[in-house]
C-alpha cells in the first residue's frame, strides 16, 4: 500500500467506529475534517474507547517491520 493509499484510507476512517478485543473505539474527525497526525514513520489516528472514555493513538506505519511493531507494543 502506498502512502497516498494509506492517507486515503485514514480519511475514510474518520468519524467511524472500530471494534477490537471486545471494545468499540470512535476514530476522531470526519471525512471533511481529518484529525490524524503524520510523521516520518507513518500516521496516527486519535480514538476514544466508547465505554470508558479513554483516549488512544492508533499508529499505521508507512513501512511496517518487526522492530516498529515491537516498539509500538511497548509504548
Amino acid at each position: 500500500m502506498s502512502k497516498t493509499d494509506i492517507r486515503r484510507e485514514a480519511i475514510q476512517r474518520q468519524g467511524k467506529k472500530i471494534t477490537s478485543n471486545g471494545s468499540t473505539y470512535l476514530i476522531h474527525g470526519s471525512q471533511s475534517k481529518a484529525e490524524f497526525e503524520q510523521g516520518s514513520e507513518g500516521l496516527v489516528h486519535l480514538a476514544t474507547d466508547e465505554s470508558t472514555g479513554i483516549k488512544y493513538r492508533i499508529k499505521c506505519f508507512w513501512e511496517p517491520d518487526k522492530n516498529r511493531k515491537e516498539r509500538s507494543l511497548i509504548l
